[in-house]
């Protein structure tokens, strides 16, 4: 087995700086290399530098023991001698095209400042997770002391009155059915208190009527609202509305609002066969920052927005189901009759998990390496930001530069979906988001011909109704392979 060693050449024992090599072992051939960098013996320790200069040259040392190792086995493949010339040839070969490409002049040269914007970036995360935890704790406790005044009688005359806000009541709402409810889905509620602040902050739930549900929507029509967004703030309006109606006392009349504005019904967006195996295969690469000019692999969060991703692909699953737990307590294996073994994903999706809808997905080899890979459990990531990495992660490949004609409307105006900085329509990567993932394995089971009630197996859908809303109305030309055979010959 090979190893790889750090060591100081000690030229002069007077001297506190002496030249870093790395050294590569594997029987009794023996690779010598230089890392340009000089220290003081005492900072070795085991192997491992120490000091103000740990993180920069830690990492050089690893890079020229992971190339080193790329020579040997180069140089192994061509079965031919092996010798340390060969090897460390090999080696200089991947060396310079590092250099070239990472622009590693630049990177040796500023580790002070790399080693110190590292700790300034961890920093700035510490803060950050520190400041939503503090966030949350506040908020409990706000929504506790709340409950508490109104159970003990301390409750003011002004709060009395905001206790029957329509606000008041959307955030009541949310807050007692935090537990099933989507982070997506919250936001889209706080945005719904934010529209009725701006329309009339005092409103009352028992003075909603169908009058005022019809002067909200005309409020949101006069702020440049689009109408699918109008549609989904009316229906929570009326959720909450119903949910709230006998102790708030109030009238039927806001059940007869209908909102009738006219909505465009945009095709599906989903990924190709082709467009799937380039996403699959895509090696995106780095982002030269000007400040860490020395990165020399893909962030990870890359590489995780592309598994999930390609999970939600192959799996049909929401974006919320990802962050239910260890995947294994999900898996449920089943002997066939022909003696062939297959697994399964059995679960409760988040969404419809009070109706008891159980889907049942199978596991294809590619799911089972993703799987494998993040341990069974995917690391929670907010919704906008995985969309935002996902489009980073996709807005070079070829096959996703094709533009896409969506259309909003506003009130009965209808305009073209375009990029604000260009003024031209949409490219697909543009259009792409978490839910993208489940409609391209519905269009791809419809396409593999697929019987709906094992689709909506797959999906938990109980209404063909919404089951269709998944599907693509563009006629697609059929072909002897079936798209979902796909997740099974993909590499992992």
């Amino acid at each position: 087995m090979a190893t790889v060693t750090a060591l100081v050449k000690i030229k002069n024992k007077d001297r506190d700086e002496n030249p870093l090599w790395v050294v590569f072992r594997h029987q009794k051939l023996e690779v010598v290399v230089s890392t340009g960098e000089s220290l003081s013996p005492k900072l070795l320790k085991k192997g491992k530098v120490i000091g103000d200069r740990a993180l920069v040259l830690n990492e050089l040392i690893a890079t020229i023991g992971s190339d080193l190792q790329k020579a040997y086995d180069t140089v192994t493949k061509r079965a031919e001698g092996l010798s340390s010339a060969d090897v460390k040839q090999e080696f200089e070969r991947l060396d310079a095209e590092r250099k070239t490409k990472l622009k590693w002049d630049k990177f040796l040269h500023k580790d002070e400042e790399y080693t110190k914007n590292q700790r300034i970036g961890h920093a700035n995360r510490r803060v950050y997770r520190a400041k939503k935890q503090l966030e949350e704790i506040q908020a409990e406790m706000a929504y506790w002391a709340k409950q508490y005044a109104e159970l003990s009688g301390t409750v003011t005359s002004l709060e009395d009155e905001k206790k029957e806000y329509l606000t008041t009541y959307i955030q009541r709402y949310t807050d007692e059915r935090m537990s099933a409810m989507a982070r997506s889905t919250k936001s889209g509620y706080n945005a719904v208190c934010t529209a009725i602040n701006a329309y009339n902050p005092t409103l009352k739930l028992k003075d909603v009527t169908l009058t005022i549900m019809r002067e909200i929507e005309a409020h949101l029509l006069t702020s440049d609202t689009q109408n699918t967004t109008i549609v989904s703030y009316m229906g929570k309006i009326k959720a909450v509305c119903n949910f709230y109606a006998s102790e708030a006392g109030m009238t039927s009349s806001y059940k007869m609002y209908e909102c009738e504005l006219p909505t465009q019904p945009n095709d599906v967006v989903y990924l190709t066969v082709k467009q799937l195996e380039d996403f699959w295969n895509h090696e995106k690469q780095a982002l030269i920052h000007e400040k860490q000019p020395g990165r020399t692999a893909p962030k990870k969060s890359y590489i995780q927005v592309r598994d999930m991703f390609m999970f939600m692909c192959a799996t049909a699953l929401r974006y919320s189901d990802l962050f239910q737990g260890d995947f294994r307590d999900f898996i449920q294996s089943e002997t066939l009759e022909d003696g062939t073994v297959e697994e399964h994903l059995v679960m409760f999706p988040r969404k419809t998990r009070k109706k008891s809808i159980k889907v049942m997905v199978p596991v294809t080899p590619i799911v089972k390496d993703i799987l494998e890979r993040n341990d069974y459990k995917f690391k929670r990531m907010k919704d906008s930001f995985f969309r935002d990495l996902l489009r980073e992660y996709c807005n070079d490949i070829p096959s996703f530069q094709a533009p896409v004609t969506k259309f909003e409307l506003k009130g009965t105006d209808r305009s073209t979906v375009k990029n604000e900085y260009t003024g031209e329509k949409i490219k697909f990567w543009e259009a792409i988001g978490s839910h993208t993932g489940r409609r391209t394995w519905t269009n791809f089971a419809f396409q593999s011909g697929w019987l709906i009630p094992e689709i909506a197996g797959v999906t938990g859908h109980i209404s063909l109704n919404t089951l269709m809303t998944y599907a693509s109305k563009v006629k697609v030309v059929k072909s002897a392979i079936k798209p979902l055979d796909t997740f099974h010959r993909l590499n992992p």
